[in-house]
Parts: structure tokens; sequence; C-alpha cells
């Protein structure tokens, strides 16, 4: 069993831990999608599979079987702010909120 500072390092522990409690409340699709591509889940039909983000912060996002027309999601402080609030919304804890936002940071930004 992990102790404390092992839960709190460990990835997998805490993409899990997240999955768990976002999937004992309600969420929009669109921002299911969203947490869904971030936590490697597929909670949306079709699955969103990948996100970009342009020059001008924004974030575009692929579906599966979809490859030609991206979809817009949302600016990167919009969709931050609501994925903050859901969190809250859902109880994670600080560790679990920095692996979130770790996760939108390595969202690609376009080249």
């Amino acid at each position: 069993m992990l102790n404390e500072v092992g839960r709190k390092n460990d990835p997998e522990q805490l993409r899990r831990s997240c999955v768990e409690k976002y999937e004992k409340i309600e969420i929009a699709k669109h921002i299911e999608a969203i947490l869904g591509c971030l936590l490697q889940e597929n909670w949306s039909t079709p699955v969103l599979i990948h996100m970009q983000i342009n020059a001008n912060n924004q974030i575009y996002g692929q579906c599966e079987g979809d490859s030609d027309h991206p979809t817009y999601l949302g600016s990167v402080d919009e969709i931050v702010t609501i994925l903050l609030s859901v969190a809250r919304k859902a109880g994670l804890g600080q560790y679990e909120i920095r692996y979130l936002l770790e996760k939108m940071s390595e969202i690609p930004r376009e080249s």
C-alpha cells in the first residue's frame, strides 16, 4: 500500500482518484469530453482524442473519426476556470488539482 507521500506523487494514482471523483458528479458534456481527454477516459461520444492550443490561446479538439474538422473548445482561461470550478464540485484535493493543471499544460501548442 502506498503511503500518503507516495499517493501524492504517483501520477496514475492521482489520475484514478480524479476519475473516481468525477464519475460521482454530473458534468456538462463539453467539459466531460475535455476531462476525458485529459484523464485518458472515453467519457464522450465521439471521443475527444486530441487537443491543441493555437497562438491566440484557444483550445481546439479533434474527435475520433473526424480528422478534418477541429472543434473549438474554448479559450485556455475559460477552460481552466471551468475545470477548477468542477474540480471543487467533485472534491478534488490540491494534489489532484495540480495533476489536472499539469495535464492542461501538456496540451501541445501550435508552432
